[in-house]
């Protein structure tokens, strides 16, 4: 569910998370100027 969070966020913040950690390394870049919401949600997924 985390996943589809994340998803969502990282549209929101101009960049669809495509498969594969790369994609979700730099929408999470992105993210960080949106909002810290998505780094905190994408920090937890990494400690999975």
């Amino acid at each position: 569910m985390a996943k589809l969070r994340m998803k969502k966020i990282a549209r929101k913040a101009g960049r669809v998370a495509a498969k594969g950690t790369k994609a979700i390394k730099k929408a999470a870049k992105r993210a960080k100027k949106a909002g810290k919401e998505f780094s905190e949600g994408y920090e937890e997924e990494m400690k999975k």
